[in-house]
This record gives structure tokens, C-alpha cells and sequence, in this order.
């Protein structure tokens, strides 16, 4: 019978495989037990992110794979940095148990910086955090240290003013001066909100900020189109009825929150490579292949609701030209 698995343990398998040598995508998938159009995905992909190479119809390893579950991207972190980190983690949570993982994250990395440890930490999805996930079960395999207790203690301390989650990272953005942050913040908060002229012309400027704030240069620059795309699609929408946009709030969402995926990982992958003697690269590219699968779908869908008028010239480039990189993948 052919197994069904996570996308992970896909990945795993067939680079598995390919350690013994080189095959096609039919022995690939009679040797792994993996369906053909699965394997044929998978190897797709792994080879957009460089981790094989074809050479005619066979593929093979061209660099180490060492995709890791318990880390942000499957980063390959090794069990040494892993179980610090972890005893920092929880050594924490036995002073305050009431913490939720993005407060531990933020204080495990301000022990991190403050100590000047060499444990990767990076920018994310929701600002600075820690490489590993840090997971319940993760962090169960682990003690703690009592080596940064004044550290610690300092810290909780410190956190004690904030009352939310939001509160926390605001107080981080502003501090790091991180606009492109501070808009993700705005976004979500407005997200929640029903749809109103107010709330919609908000939207549209912190979707622009994100344009204004993104910083391109050559290892991203393919992610401006999905920040383009996503928002000159969206400014279309404005010229619908507010009920009919909202109407539209779970794909709007949906679109969103893929594209700002999509600048996360990008952001972990450039702030946390130091960290790494390997070149993680692949990793985000891994990632990134999958998400920007998704975004084009919602994007595109999102296109189908477009009003019947005379589109926006610099809108239409813009949209034409994200639609023309879609399909040339």
C-alpha cells in the first residue's frame, strides 16, 4: 500500500533513498513506497532548493539534508545548542509557568543576547524567537541550567509591565525600530476587526508599508512580486461594496498571512545563518517553494472577484507581471 506521510518525513525519505545513489522518479517511488506524483513533487522542489541534482532522467544528493522537526524551517541545529537552549527554556517556565511560547521565546533570546551566547536566535514571523520551537515534548527531553539566573530573573522582571502579547512585541519593534514588524502588528489587529471604509483604506497603507519597508536585494527579491501581487490585488477589492469584500475576509486573510509567511522565513533564514558552519539557504527555499504554491492559489482566487472596470495601469503591470512569474514555474 502507498503511505501517506507529512511533507517532512516525504523529503526525508527520498533523500534517504538517494544516499545509496542515483535513480528515477518510478524507482524512487517503488523503493520509498511513495506515490509517483508525490516523489516527482518532492524532488522538484528539493531540487529548486539544491539539495539534489538531475542529470538526465536520475537525480541524486547534491549537499547534506538534515531537515530537523523541532526547529523553525527544519533548521539544523545540533543537540548541543538544541539542549541549552531548552535549559534556558526551562529554567524559565519554573519561575513562570504562565508563559506562553511567544513570551518564552522573547525571554530566552534576552537571556541569549544579554549573556552573549552563541545559540541561534533570529527574526520570525512574530519577531525575535529562538531556533528550536520549543514545544512541550521538545523541551521534556531536557533539564535545566541555573548558569543565567540573574539573567533570568532580570528578565521576568522587565517583562512583568506587559499585560499581552501584543504589548510585548510592540514594545520590541519600536525598540528594534522594526516598521516592516510594527505593520505586521497593525495588520493583524485590523484583521480581527469586521470590514469598515476606515478599517479597509487602513489596511490598504499597512499593505504598502510592507512594499516600503521590504528589503530586496538579490537572495529575496522574487518575494516583492507576492508583496506587489498581493497588493495590488487587494486595492482592486476596495473598488467592491464592503460586503462583498467582506465576504472575501477568509481568503484575504488567507493571501495575507502566506506573503508575510513568505517574508518570515525569508527574514530567520538571513538573521540566523551566521549561526550555521552548513548553508541553510536551501532550507528557506524548501519552505518558500510550498508557501508561494499557496499564495499564488489565494492570490489568483482572490483576482476572480475583481469589479469589471478599467484597471489601474501600474496596478495591471504590476498584476500581469505576478500572474506571468506563476506561470512560468
Amino acid at each position: 500500500m502507498v503511505k501517506r506521510s507529512k511533507r517532512s518525513e516525504i523529503y526525508q525519505d527520498i533523500v534517504n533513498f538517494l544516499k545509496t545513489g542515483s535513480y528515477n522518479t518510478l524507482q524512487i517511488s517503488e523503493k520509498t513506497n511513495i506515490n509517483w506524483k508525490t516523489v516527482k513533487n518532492a524532488l522538484e522542489t528539493l531540487q529548486a532548493a539544491e539539495f539534489v541534482k538531475k542529470q538526465g532522467n536520475e537525480y541524486s544528493l547534491s549537499q547534506p539534508f538534515n531537515l530537523n522537526e523541532d526547529t523553525y524551517l527544519g533548521l539544523p541545529l545540533t543537540i548541543a545548542q538544541e539542549k541549552e537552549i531548552c535549559e534556558i527554556a526551562n529554567r524559565i517556565k519554573e519561575y513562570e509557568p504562565s508563559y506562553n511560547r511567544t513570551f518564552l521565546h522573547k525571554a530566552v533570546v534576552e537571556v541569549i543576547k544579554r549573556k552573549k551566547l552563541f545559540l541561534p536566535y533570529g527574526w520570525y514571523l512574530y519577531g525575535e524567537c529562538c531556533v528550536p520551537k520549543l514545544l512541550q515534548d521538545q523541551l521534556n527531553k531536557y533539564g535545566i541550567t541555573k548558569k543565567y539566573d540573574s539573567t533570568i530573573k532580570q528578565v521576568i522582571g522587565e517583562f512583568k509591565q506587559f499585560n499581552s502579547t501584543n504589548e510585548l512585541m510592540k514594545f520590541r519593534y519600536e525598540e528594534d525600530n522594526k516598521e516592516l514588524y510594527s505593520s505586521r502588528l497593525n495588520i493583524d489587529i485590523l484583521l480581527r476587526g469586521p470590514f469598515n471604509e476606515k478599517s479597509l483604506r487602513q489596511l490598504e497603507l499597512e499593505f504598502k508599508n510592507l512594499i516600503w519597508e521590504f528589503k530586496e536585494h538579490r537572495e529575496n527579491e522574487e518575494l516583492l512580486e507576492y508583496i506587489e501581487g498581493f497588493y495590488s490585488t487587494f486595492t482592486m477589492l476596495l473598488k467592491l461594496p464592503v460586503e462583498e469584500i467582506e465576504d472575501l475576509r477568509i481568503m484575504i486573510i488567507n493571501a495575507y498571512r502566506l506573503v508575510w509567511d513568505l517574508i518570515g522565513s525569508f527574514n530567520l533564514y538571513a538573521s540566523t545563518k551566521k549561526y550555521f558552519q552548513e548553508d541553510t539557504y536551501g532550507y528557506y527555499k524548501l519552505r518558500a517553494e510550498m508557501l508561494k504554491e499557496l499564495a499564488d492559489f489565494y492570490i489568483l482566487k482572490l483576482q476572480e472577484y475583481w469589479p469589471e472596470l478599467k484597471i489601474d495601469t501600474e496596478l495591471k503591470r504590476i498584476a500581469d507581471k505576478h500572474s506571468k512569474v506563476s506561470q512560468d514555474k
